[in-house]
């Protein structure tokens, strides 16, 4: 899988990731970088068939009335350290991933996951 994750979470999920076997990008990495719109992080994501990952609730709004991005992976737990962030998904991280290849959205809270809509 491929993957951007949003400004609001920390570029050790960058490492997280490719440790896992996935490709990943901050949007630091973006041309704009961290003033990267959410309309330019949607479409970058869709363009290059990436998951977003973010904090931010306006892409589960775009994505419940939009269906974009296509995959959004929201981050429901709040602040935490990002020793906190690691644990939490390398504990429920081959779940995760598995409901990411069959959901519009996978949303991870500290004890439980929510996971909306199918993808076709």
């Amino acid at each position: 899988m491929k993957f951007v994750i949003d400004a609001q979470l920390p570029r050790m999920l960058v490492s997280f990731l490719t440790q896992r076997g996935h490709e990943a990008i901050h949007v630091s990495e973006l041309p704009n970088g961290f003033l990267t719109p959410d309309s330019e992080i949607t479409e970058y994501a869709t363009e290059h068939d990436h998951v977003v990952i973010s904090k931010d609730s306006d892409f589960i709004d775009s994505a419940q009335v939009t269906g974009l991005p296509n995959v959004l992976l929201a981050v429901r737990i709040g602040n935490c350290t990002n020793q906190e962030l690691w644990d939490i998904l390398a504990s429920r991280w081959p779940e995760i991933e598995d409901f990411l290849k069959n959901s519009a959205i996978v949303e991870v809270h500290r004890t439980f996951l929510v996971i909306d809509g199918g993808n076709s």
